[in-house]
């Protein structure tokens, strides 16, 4: 075939043809069983994957064709003598040691100092600069969630005169109220009914998207729920989270708690039996409650600002097996403050006692006001004592929510926000007081009436204030 093909294609004579197809025979016969891979400049390197040799494995077992790839690759990373020479593969006992690159060994000293250099690099530097600020991180709720999550203060809100799915039958929204029923009630629109946009003044059926505007309101979008959430600081070092009922004990162990407040802090009050008592279902009632009334006051229904289940609320107890003495003061108004003069008396050079105050709202959030109807005089007095005791807290107010009605002039946004500044400012500089900020955590999320928050928002308020006291106890 080879003669024919060049008769006819070439037109040369036969000996010539005959010649030139054993050439091309022999060079192929050269290439493939002459030549090495490694004798060939163009030809990519053939790199077998290194043999796992295990403690114990006889080599003599290793078939012929696996310790010819050992010597070539044993060839690559190794120099080769001048002379000639056989790598003989000797089997390995049982008893030598595997070989250092085939083992990790800790080095407890550098593993060590790397933790601790960790630590440190992690470590919060300020609760107050740091955790206070922040943002919700929260995940897009599931149908059943966010139903779940509306129907929680749809209820509670449903305890106050107005309607069921906080909309008016006008729709009307935004600067109106539920005038004449709850002119302290702001009007929105239901987020699970067919006009969930706030748009000038009135409830449309806008998606969420088309309700991204100037003016409007959405409580699709704009209310989280802190149930689903979680709380991410501004400083990414600071690891913000919850307390269990031992490490909130433990933190507490041997201390006399007071909270002195509004009903804000009655609320932070619950917050602490709950805690304390590791039972977020009936931990805040009292141990006497009626059967009936114990069914109806669990979980959320425990933060109730109003009703039967506030007046089963406990205000006072030993918690956490008698090592933690707590106790409830509402101070509200200038009728109270005698009650306030009176506890700080009494407490005055009394070691291991926090102090934890918050007011202004009743004040109209007005920090001279507040300072002369409730605690300049005994501030003053507890400066004039130089004593380092009790430690004294005091908790901004929370931000105020979407329901909160256009007639409270004094609780607005911006100033509640001044009065906050204010009142961290002047403790500070005069008195030495330390001010955790609620504020910035209360931001779009949703109480119940305007000002008083659902359970789990109430619990993360409690939940930061114990984060500050732990740094504070780290210190001394």
């Amino acid at each position: 075939m080879c003669l024919s093909r060049s008769f006819s294609s070439l037109n040369i004579s036969g000996i010539k043809a005959l010649t030139l197809c054993f050439g091309i025979a022999f060079v192929v016969f050269f290439l493939l069983y002459v030549t090495k891979p490694s004798d060939v400049g163009n030809r990519k390197q053939f790199n077998p994957k290194p043999l796992e040799y295990k403690v114990g494995v006889n080599t003599k077992e290793v078939s012929k064709q696996k310790q010819k790839l050992f010597q070539r690759v044993t060839k690559k990373t190794t120099k080769v003598p001048t002379k000639k020479t056989t790598h003989k593969i000797t089997p390995r006992p049982e008893t030598t040691k595997a070989p250092k690159y085939t083992t990790t060994t800790k080095q407890p000293k550098e593993t060590s100092l790397l933790n601790s250099r960790t630590e440190t690099i992690n470590k919060c530097p300020s609760v107050l600069e740091g955790m206070t600020l922040g943002r919700w991180h929260t995940p897009k709720l599931t149908d059943v969630q966010f139903h779940e999550a509306w129907q929680i203060i749809k209820k509670a809100s449903n305890r106050l005169p107005i309607y069921h799915n906080l909309q008016r039958p006008d729709l009307k929204c935004s600067n109106e109220t539920f005038r004449p029923i709850a002119n302290y009630i702001r009007a929105l629109c239901d987020p699970e009914g067919e006009t969930p946009c706030c748009f000038n003044n009135m409830c449309v059926g806008k998606t969420v998207r088309e309700c991204r505007c100037t003016g409007c309101l959405d409580l699709r979008r704009d209310v989280i729920h802190p149930k689903y959430a979680k709380w991410v600081p501004h400083d990414r070092r600071c690891d913000f989270k919850p307390f269990t009922k031992k490490e909130s004990c433990t933190l507490l162990e041997n201390w006399t708690v007071h909270f002195v407040g509004d009903s804000l802090v009655e609320q932070l009050a619950t917050a602490v039996f709950v805690t304390l008592s590791g039972n977020l279902k009936d931990g805040a009632l009292e141990a006497d409650i009626k059967p009936d009334a114990l069914k109806r006051c669990q979980f959320d229904r425990q933060f109730d600002n109003g009703g039967l289940c506030k007046t089963q609320l406990r205000r006072e107890g030993k918690l956490c097996t008698g090592k933690v003495d707590f106790k409830v003061h509402k101070v509200e108004a200038l009728a109270d403050k005698k009650k306030f003069d009176d506890l700080m008396a009494s407490v005055i050079t009394k070691p291991r006692t926090l102090v934890f105050i918050s007011v202004g709202l009743h004040q109209k959030s007005d920090t001279k006001v507040a300072m002369e109807t409730v605690l300049q005089d005994s501030l003053d007095k507890l400066k004039a004592s130089k004593s380092v005791w009790p430690l004294v807290i005091f908790g901004t107010i929370p931000a105020p929510g979407p329901l909160k009605s256009p007639i409270f002039v004094t609780q607005t946004w911006n100033k509640v926000l001044a009065y906050n500044n204010e009142m961290t400012k002047l403790l500070k500089s005069q008195y030495n007081i330390t001010t955790v900020d609620f504020f910035p955590m209360s931001e779009r999320l949703m109480p119940y009436d305007g000002t008083h928050f659902g359970m789990y928002a109430t619990l993360n308020r409690f939940y930061l204030l114990l984060h500050y006291f732990k740094e504070w106890k780290g210190k001394q």
